[in-house]
C-alpha cells in the first residue's frame, strides 16, 4: 500500500515531533503531579494573611476607640470655642435704629448710628462738620455720600433746621474779605483787586492780566470779555465798581519793532512784518490810516488794532 506524501517525515522532521511530545507529556506531568501541591501551599498562605489581617482589624478597632475618645474632646473643646465666638457677636450686635427729631447741624455720632446711618457715613459727615460744612436744608443729605435715597426718605419727617443756629465760621473769614470792594481799573490793578470782582478768582484774574499784556491793555471794561471764561454777566455784576484808564503803553507805529506789533493780539507776525517792510521802503508813516496802504490790514483788522497803537511824527 502506498503511503501519501504527507505523512512521509523526513529524520529532522521526526526528531522536532519527538521534542514537541517531550514538551507536551512535561507540561501535563506538571499540571497533574505538582500543581495541587502549589494550590495547597496557597490556601495555607490564604489562611496566614486572613489571620494576620484579622489581628490587623482588631488593632485598628483599638485605635478607632482612642480616636474617637480624641475627638470627642476635640468637638466638646469646638463648641466651647463656637459658644464664645457666638456669644461675642451677640454683645456686638447691630444697634437699633430708633428714629426721632434731629437736627444735622448738631447731633453726635451715637445719635446718627442710632438713626441707622452707617458709622462710615458718620465719619464723613463729622468731618465735613469739622471743616465748616453746614446742612442749610434737610434736602442736603441727598448730597451725603453712603445714604441712599430711601434712608434720605425714611430720615426727612424727623430732619429740623434749627434756625438760631450760627452760621460756618469759615463762611464769615473767607466771605467778607471778597465783601470788600473796591474800584479796579482793569488796565493796572493787579491780580489782588482783581480777584475782588464777583465771579472773577484766582485763575481768571491771571489770565486777565495776561490777556492785557499781549494786547498793550484794554480799550473799555466791555474789553476784558475777550478773556477766554469772563461772561458779560461778570461785568455787569461789577460796573459799579470797574474804571478803564487809557492804556500806557501804546506802540508808536513808526517806531515799532516785528516782536512790538506781534504782541498786538489783531495781526500774526507776516503782517507785522509787511508792515515794517512797507515802513521801510516808504518812510514814516504820517497818519494811522496808512496802516491800510500795506494791503494787509482790512477795516476790522484796523479797528481792533486802533486804540493800542500811537504816531508820534
Amino acid at each position: 500500500m502506498h503511503t501519501p506524501d504527507f505523512l512521509i517525515f523526513s529524520k529532522t522532521e521526526r526528531a522536532i515531533i519527538i521534542i514537541l511530545f517531550v514538551i507536551l507529556i512535561c507540561f501535563y506531568g506538571y499540571i497533574f503531579f505538582l500543581r495541587p501541591q502549589q494550590s495547597t501551599s496557597t490556601h495555607t498562605n490564604l489562611a496566614t494573611i486572613l489571620q494576620e489581617d484579622k489581628s490587623v482589624a482588631t488593632e485598628s478597632i483599638k485605635l478607632s476607640e482612642e480616636e474617637v475618645k480624641a475627638l470627642s474632646k476635640k468637638s466638646t473643646f469646638s463648641k466651647k470655642k463656637n459658644y464664645k465666638k457666638s456669644s461675642y457677636k451677640k454683645s456686638y450686635k447691630k444697634a437699633e435704629v430708633n428714629l426721632q427729631r434731629f437736627d444735622p447741624n448738631k447731633i453726635d455720632s451715637l445719635t446718627w448710628i442710632s438713626l441707622g446711618v452707617g458709622r462710615y457715613t458718620v465719619s464723613n459727615i463729622l468731618k465735613y462738620r469739622s471743616k465748616g460744612g453746614f446742612f442749610r436744608t434737610c434736602d442736603a443729605l441727598y448730597k451725603i455720600y453712603g445714604l441712599d435715597s430711601s434712608q434720605v426718605t425714611t430720615l426727612l419727617p424727623y430732619c429740623y433746621i434749627d434756625a438760631s443756629h450760627g452760621k460756618p465760621t469759615y463762611s464769615k473769614s473767607k466771605y467778607e474779605k471778597k465783601a470788600e470792594r473796591i474800584m479796579v481799573d482793569i488796565n493796572t490793578a493787579d491780580t489782588t483787586a482783581l480777584k475782588t470782582l464777583k465771579g472773577v478768582g484766582s485763575v481768571y484774574a491771571a489770565m486777565i492780566v495776561k490777556y492785557r499784556g499781549i494786547i498793550g491793555g484794554f480799550r473799555d471794561v466791555q474789553e476784558i470779555t475777550k478773556v477766554y471764561g469772563i461772561e458779560q454777566e461778570v461785568i455787569d455784576n461789577n460796573i459799579e465798581y470797574l474804571t478803564c484808564s487809557p492804556p500806557n503803553n501804546l506802540i508808536d507805529i513808526n517806531t515799532a519793532t516785528i516782536e512790538e506789533l506781534n504782541k498786538l493780539y489783531a495781526i500774526n507776525y507776516k503782517q507785522s512784518k509787511i508792515i515794517v517792510n512797507y515802513r521801510d521802503q516808504h518812510g514814516p508813516f504820517q497818519k494811522l490810516e496808512d496802516l491800510k496802504l500795506t494791503k494787509v490790514l482790512n477795516d476790522s483788522m484796523y479797528i481792533k488794532m486802533l486804540p493800542y497803537i500811537t504816531l508820534e511824527k
